[in-house]
């Protein structure tokens, strides 16, 4: 009887050698399973009615493996997830069969961006709440989760001012540009479809006439960012 005990503790402790242990960071702080967090260091620019917040949300596990991430803002506005790859928008993302290393943390790359329709009455929205959650493929038992809430009402809300890129602006129905080397321009949706490809150097305008008014990606040489076309 003492054997088999002993056989049974062996094979207990050896099912917790192989754990599968998913975890999250916001801003290097580890985020308990089941809670809600909360990041109020958003970014607005009053002038131009545009609001971004980026948080450092940051997935970690303890081996090597697949993983699938879901996000969905259940208060109904758009979020972007990128994971180090396309960029994906939408109220709903998933980002599936991500391959994460043990012990190096993978950046979720979680954006939430909005812009005010009426420029008389600007108002960030508040408590955009987010479900986020991962688990090893084929292994829903390993699931994690957690909320997001971005400008939250429960702790005071913290807006900074964000000066535009030095590089790039939308102006009067235009891209501005000042650039010191010649490199290539490449403007995205949030769909992820690219829009426009040009070469650019020094100083110079390139007309947005024909794009859809909205958040749109871009990529300038080594930099890239976002910007409003109105």
């Amino acid at each position: 009887m003492k054997k088999i005990y002993m056989l049974a503790a062996a094979a207990i402790l050896a099912a917790g050698a192989q754990a599968q242990t998913l975890s999250f960071t916001l801003e290097g702080t580890p985020i308990v399973p089941g809670s809600k967090v909360s990041f109020n260091d958003g970014n607005v620019d009053l002038e131009n009615g545009e609001w971004e917040y980026l948080p450092e949300i940051m997935l970690s596990s303890d081996i090597n493996g697949n993983v699938n991430l879901v996000a969905t803002c259940t208060t109904g506005q758009n979020i972007m997830v990128c994971c180090g790859g396309t960029c994906t928008p939408g109220t709903r993302v998933e980002k599936n069969n991500l391959q994460l290393t043990a012990g190096t943390p993978l950046n979720i790359e979680f954006h939430y961006m909005g812009y005010a329709e009426d420029f008389d009455n600007i108002k960030v929205p508040e408590n955009v709440t987010t479900e986020i959650s991962a688990e090893y493929v084929g292994n829903p038992a390993s699931k994690v989760e957690f909320v997001l809430v971005c400008n939250s009402t429960e702790g005071g809300s913290v807006i900074g001012v964000y000066e535009k890129a030095a590089q790039l602006t939308s102006v009067n129905g235009s891209l501005e540009y000042s650039v010191e080397d010649s490199c290539t321009l490449a403007l995205y949706s949030q769909a992820g479809e690219r829009v426009l490809t040009t070469e650019v150097e020094g100083n110079g305008a390139i007309s947005t006439v024909g794009l859809a008014k909205g958040v749109y990606v871009y990529t300038l040489g080594t930099k890239s960012g976002k910007l409003i076309v109105k």
